[in-house]
């Protein structure tokens, strides 16, 4: 089912939006753990075999340093992606990008750095909540489409 969103700009001209349904934003979101599982393992191959090199160079602080830096970048990977991706890339990743769908707040404005790290700050519970469960039935009975994130951030995703 097609759900459209007017929105009425300060001069009177209404912005008519196609807000993304469930079924694309679960693919995106799919395919952006996709991506997040790829460059993770990568990352991990290479620093684990950095760890054997630098534990070898500089014992066991040049292999507690590397492991360090590993978790670091794993938990920028999982949970710094979609903001910076959605602060820098006009409201996407490269799931939603793929197909075809953005992030922008209620208003029609495009979506902020703040906007994007309170949507997404939200992500961890959603997930607790078995897989997103509760955010899928929360958006398929709410008017815009919007799951716990967008409601906590001022948000909703549209196609385009």
């Amino acid at each position: 089912m097609e759900r459209r969103l007017g929105i009425r700009t300060g001069e009177s001209i209404v912005i008519e939006y196609e807000l993304a349904g469930l079924g694309s934003r679960f693919l995106a979101m799919f395919s952006d753990l996709v991506i997040q599982i790829v460059v993770t393992v990568l990352a991990t191959i290479l620093l684990i075999t950095l760890s054997a090199i630098f534990r070898l160079s500089f014992g066991e602080l040049g292999r507690a340093t590397v492991l360090a830096v590993l978790s670091i970048f794993i938990f920028m990977v999982f949970f710094g992606y979609f903001i910076i991706f959605e602060t820098m890339w006009n409201g996407t990743t490269p799931g939603k990008r793929m197909l075809g769908i953005r992030v922008v707040r209620d208003g029609g404005y495009p979506v902020d750095f703040m906007s994007a790290v309170i949507r997404n700050a939200i992500r961890p519970l959603e997930f607790a909540l078995g897989f997103y469960t509760v955010s899928a039935i929360v958006a398929l009975i709410s008017p815009q489409n919007k799951r716990l994130g967008d409601f906590a951030a001022g948000t909703i995703v549209v196609r385009g």
